[in-house]
């Protein structure tokens, strides 16, 4: 699981410093609720994600409002537009939130 987060770091350009960078969790027989649950489903040994606080207009912990994400990814081009396009689109679709339905019906992603 260390190959995993180190990798997760290294892509997301999370410093190493920062402990709160990558959340992770290693499913074990002890292990209790909704995400040991969803993980045993599916075969899971462990889940990784990134921790990091939400951030808008280059301040930490904002969340920007529907319409301020959907003016930062629609003012994106070339290849930081496409990047940005081709993550929102691997993301589940089980991950259904009100950004994801907006930059469905606006950008079509």
């Amino acid at each position: 699981m260390s190959v995993a987060c180190r990798a997760l770091r290294e892509r997301e350009a999370i410093p190493e410093d920062r402990c709160d960078g990558i959340g992770s969790l290693l499913i074990t027989g002890r292990d209790t609720g909704i995400l040991t649950t969803w993980a045993r489903e599916k075969g899971i040994e462990a889940i990784i994600w990134t921790g990091l606080p939400p951030r808008s207009a280059s301040q930490e912990g904002r969340v920007p409002a529907v319409d301020e994400a959907i003016a930062y990814l629609d003012g994106l081009s070339g290849e930081t537009r496409s990047h940005a396009r081709d993550y929102i689109c691997r993301v589940p679709a089980q991950l259904d939130t009100p950004y994801r339905r907006v930059i469905k019906d606006v950008l079509g992603w």
